[in-house]
């Protein structure tokens, strides 16, 4: 699969009402990073003469697991299932219940195979949950449940989460230093004193270009989001810019969420 992030509005151009400097109406960009977004920018006039309101529109594409740390996550799950907490007959009757419970889905998948192809996965999970009505020792326990791991951990492997992130940026424009461009520049929040600055850059007379920092002002703070401390978050900047980017996923399966 090739995740291609497209749309009309590839450049920004230049509006103008009056005196009023430049700025980008619409823009789609792509992070200089090579993660695996793209942020749709929109901007208007607020009625300040020096001012606009942007609203930002990102949709991110992400492996449930990568697939660079399966190996790694298959044999630390397979170790959680080797000790005798998961042996006896609680356990057993435990994953008889998934025989019991899997009736329907293994009937209802009979049918579709006779007159339909289905996906390898789903069969996979079928012999699974069949095998499970036959187990009777640990020892078949424990094979159970490795290739239950296995299985699981590939499928997640395979599977691309998708989801969307919105948010509202109001720019002032300077006009001295280093250049004319358009800044974002909020006051300290929370515990953690953090500032984001962002800024929009006009590169050339069609494309521009958009960065943000995030810098943590009071290190020594404590209760913050999470009860993580304040030390535990980086300084961080983040840069997109009009050149697109592809990118090759090998999805199975997609999911729309956080």
């Amino acid at each position: 699969m090739i995740l291609s992030f497209v749309s009309l509005f590839v450049v920004g151009f230049c509006a103008h009402a009056g005196n009023f400097p430049a700025y980008p109406p619409a823009l789609l960009l792509y992070p200089e990073s090579g993660e695996r977004n793209s942020v749709q920018i929109s901007c208007e006039q607020t009625g300040n003469p020096r001012e606009i309101l942007c609203h930002f529109y990102q949709m991110s594409v992400s492996y449930v697991l990568d697939p660079a740390d399966l190996d790694g996550e298959i044999k630390k799950e397979i170790a959680r299932y080797s000790g005798d907490e998961y042996t006896g007959e609680d356990i057993l009757d435990q994953i008889k219940g998934m025989c019991r419970d899997s009736d329907k889905f293994i009937e209802a998948f009979e049918k579709k195979s006779e007159s339909d192809d289905v996906p390898d996965r789903i069969a996979t999970y079928v012999g699974l949950m069949r095998e499970t009505c036959s187990l009777s020792t640990d020892e078949e326990v424990e094979s159970f449940l490795k290739k239950m791991v296995r299985f699981q951990k590939t499928t997640e492997s395979k599977t691309c989460k998708v989801w969307p992130n919105t948010w509202d940026e109001t720019f002032s424009y300077n006009s001295t230093g280093d250049g004319s461009y358009w800044i974002s520049k909020a006051d300290p929040s929370g515990v953690c004193g953090i500032i984001n600055v962002s800024t929009l850059r006009q590169v050339d007379e069609i494309f521009w270009g958009y960065d943000s920092r995030r810098v943590v002002t009071n290190r020594e703070g404590s209760g913050s989001f999470m009860s993580l401390s304040c030390d535990s978050f980086e300084d961080r900047k983040v840069a997109y810019s009009w050149r697109p980017n592809d990118h090759y996923v090998m999805c199975e399966k997609i999911k729309f969420n956080f």
